[in-house]
């Protein structure tokens, strides 16, 4: 992100919004993961499908409030478009369904580990993504960036490691 673009210089206020967003969405993150791992263990309920419920729930509620705002105060035809397209149709289908199968992975694996697994594995496939991106569509990474992506992968793989050898001495100390 601080690396400079061939194409388009960053501006100031870009910069921040930038960086606010980011730094919300990590803290928003910490926040949910913190809650719904006691949530978890308080109600000592076998699966998460619940929240995943809730969460979509609200998602609907907000999504289609905003799309309504948006149809109503710009004129936005998107649903017209699409019922109009198959191809543009058949493209929508297929990006909910891979997002269904996505959220009952997250929430499979919440049930079944904690969300700090799932913040390994999603930074992971994050990571993987970015770099299968970089390769396959020609977006060269300067050295700036590669040095933070290896700075992700290495971290990620420190934490997965360490996290592992402490829960094995806390395990040892139980029995």
């Amino acid at each position: 992100m601080l690396s400079k673009s061939k194409k388009e210089e960053p501006t100031e206020e870009n910069f921040g919004f930038g960086l606010t967003l980011v730094l919300m969405s990590l803290a928003f993150d910490g926040l949910t993961q913190t809650q719904t791992d006691k949530n978890h263990k308080s109600s000592k309920r076998d699966f998460a499908y619940p929240s995943m419920f809730t969460n979509n729930l609200l998602g609907l509620i907000f999504s289609s409030s905003m799309y309504a705002y948006g149809a109503m105060t710009e004129g936005d035809n998107t649903h017209e478009r699409i019922f109009n397209s198959s191809e543009l149709l058949g493209e929508c289908v297929i990006w909910g369904l891979a997002g269904a199968i996505g959220q009952i992975f997250i929430f499979f694996t919440i049930s079944l580990y904690d969300c700090y697994l799932l913040t390994i594995i999603t930074t992971t496939r994050k990571f993987f993504s970015v770099v299968y991106s970089n390769f396959k569509f020609g977006h060269n990474f300067d050295n700036t960036q590669w040095l933070g992506a290896s700075i992700v992968m290495i971290c990620t793989f420190v934490e997965l490691f360490s996290k592992k050898g402490g829960k094995k001495k806390v395990d040892e100390k139980k029995s």
